[in-house]
């Protein structure tokens, strides 16, 4: 194994002491970018409630609490830790439960049998992820 001081048999050095700024660079970058975004991640986040078609409420999901609405029927809907999930439903499957907490804009979780869809949307109503496809 060689050592850092070693010479190729070119003559070169294999490493310089010089060369781990780049390599702190490149790693830090990306680290810091992460970071920075994530903590901006929620910043005026809030979560749409819509009942066969029609907007029936939003919560911001940096408020915790339960939320129902009469034409939901029994389902209930949990804002905790900057995110919104299905914590109860009437429904036979209750896949909408299954779908966990949304958090990012863009995310959404549809109730097929109470025709019930919430999407998280971020500031001034639009969404930050471009939607990928649309089924009607």
């Amino acid at each position: 194994m060689k050592k850092f001081s070693e010479k190729d048999p070119d003559g070169r050095k294999l490493f310089r002491p010089a060369d781990i700024i780049p390599i702190i660079l490149l790693l830090a970058v990306p680290l810091i970018y992460f970071l920075v975004g994530a903590a901006a991640e929620n910043d005026g986040v809030y979560a749409e409630i819509s009942c066969g078609g029609e907007i029936i409420g939003t919560a911001a999901l940096d408020i915790n609490g339960v939320y129902s609405y009469p034409q939901t029927g029994e389902m209930e809907f949990t804002v905790s830790d900057g995110g919104i999930c299905v914590s109860k439903s009437d429904c036979p499957d209750r896949i909408c439960m299954m779908t966990g907490r949304l958090c990012r804009a863009g995310e959404t979780a549809v109730c097929v049998p109470n025709k019930v869809v919430i999407t998280v949307r971020g500031k001034n109503g639009k969404d930050t992820e471009d939607i990928d496809g649309f089924v009607r």
